[in-house]
């Protein structure tokens, strides 16, 4: 994804960088090791790692993070895809902190907005789980097979008889493998 920026974007993050890397700025903003790493550009912009850096102090990170979450080529953006996005272009101290605080405010907003809350109290005000209420059983898929402990199947007379018919067939199994093993030492030369 190619974010789309405007001049009067990139004109704001050059204005911020230049007040950033004043020198009475630097503990503001964090960056008394990081001078040394920035590089200038062709336009006058300063880049860490060959991507723009933005201050900390900077306004545009707001709208940076606004335009990478409603960009069309986005389908639900969530934080690592929203952070890989803006990474290729981009560079600032705590980048993937924000970009996790903002997808979390907007999902946060979301739900409020969609009555997710709502859903999640009526179920528990009926008490059970939604596939339960529809079909009158637990769901038995893997991931909730009821409950954990011992419990008993069937009844101990009817494992036992079916452990006497398991140990007859492994009987003539064993006898089956010793008849073809006898066969085949018979048949087999010395070296």
């Amino acid at each position: 994804m190619q974010l789309v920026v405007t001049s009067g974007k990139l004109e704001r993050i050059r204005e911020a960088q230049t007040e950033a890397v004043r020198e009475e700025n630097w503990k503001k903003e964090r960056i008394k090791g990081m001078v040394k790493d920035l590089t200038e550009g062709s336009n006058g912009m300063k880049y860490r790692n060959d991507r723009i850096w933005v201050p900390n102090t900077c306004g545009v990170k707001s709208l940076l993070l606004d335009e990478a979450h409603k960009s069309r080529y986005s389908i639900h953006p969530r934080a690592t895809k929203m952070y890989r996005d803006l990474k290729q272009n981009y560079w600032w101290s705590g980048m993937k902190r924000d970009v996790v605080k903002y997808v979390e405010k907007v999902f946060d907003l979301f739900t409020s907005q969609s009555g997710a809350s709502e859903t999640i109290r009526y179920h528990a005000s009926i008490g059970m789980a939604p596939y339960e209420m529809l079909y009158g059983r637990k769901c038995r898929t893997p991931v909730c097979w009821g409950e954990v402990g011992p419990r008993e199947l069937t009844h101990k007379d009817i494992v036992g008889l079916m452990n006497k018919k398991i140990d007859i067939v492994r009987a003539h199994l064993k006898a089956a493998q010793d008849r073809q093993k006898a066969y085949a030492d018979k048949r087999r030369r010395p070296i």
